[in-house]
């Protein structure tokens, strides 16, 4: 498949409050530039979204445990050829 880029759709909303980071993310991609935030970073965001979620849910306060989020892989886009 090699690399390969889409257009975003006609009715992609450039006005969406995440704009700002998804730009970033897709500089870091063309670029190789590091990110400002890390995977690790990202994870334990979505854990934390998860643990306020169920917290919700639940109607009462939950205890974060202590966790520490771990790299599973690392994903270089700029190097990988796919279908191989």
């Amino acid at each position: 498949m090699g690399e390969q880029w889409l257009d975003l759709p006609a009715d992609f909303d450039r006005g969406h409050d995440y704009m700002p980071e998804i730009d970033h993310f897709l500089t870091c991609v063309q670029t190789g530039q590091k990110p400002l935030v890390t995977p690790e970073d990202a994870a334990n965001t979505i854990i934390g979204g998860l643990y306020a979620l169920q917290a919700c849910k639940e109607k009462k306060v939950l205890a974060i445990l202590s966790y520490t989020v771990q790299p599973v892989f690392v994903f270089k886009l700029a190097s990988t050829t796919y279908g191989k």
